[in-house]
């Protein structure tokens, strides 16, 4: 009986069982729950690419859209774009979204982390004068299954997580 539970685990089969019972849980809870419809996701897809122009967009265009968004009564904004260099092609497109950040005063943005073979991990933040006038930063890391799923996420993340 031990052969056979550790055959099957070395195959990666109970692992496999583990995520069908729990993808068909999830699946099965969560049916009769709607989506909030105070959420609303600005995405970056193939329409607006379309009608705005190939990615990356300039700064301005997220700027204005952060202005435009602070005109509402949206209670936060969750800026989900690293940030991490100057846009050294028009350093005033840097000046309105940062004045844009901090007008709005309810950005989020994001912060991730970098495997530098010689320093080990490196967390990777925006530019200092986005994050000046953030009203938070949050992590965006994701850690798939062997599946390529992502069944969870972080509630906190310590560096010992991300060393094994």
């Amino acid at each position: 009986m031990v052969s056979l539970a550790l055959l099957l685990f070395r195959a990666g089969l109970i692992q496999r069982w583990d995520y069908w019972i729990y993808d068909g849980l999830i699946r099965l809870v969560a049916q009769d729950d709607a989506p909030p419809d105070d959420i609303l996701i600005i995405g970056v897809d193939e329409k607006s690419l379309n009608e705005l122009g190939r990615w990356p967009w300039p700064r301005r265009r997220h700027a204005q859209l952060i202005n435009t968004l602070s005109k509402t009564t949206v209670s936060a904004i969750g800026l989900d774009i690293l940030f991490t260099e100057p846009d050294l092609s028009d350093p005033e497109g840097d000046d309105l979204l940062a004045k844009a950040i901090k007008k709005n005063g309810r950005v989020v943005l994001p912060v991730t982390f970098e495997q530098l073979s010689a320093i080990g991990l490196t967390e990777i933040l925006p530019l200092p004068s986005f994050t000046e006038g953030a009203a938070n930063l949050g992590h965006v890391d994701l850690r798939l299954d062997e599946d390529g799923a992502n069944r969870g996420i972080f509630l906190a993340l310590p560096l010992i997580e991300w060393v094994g």
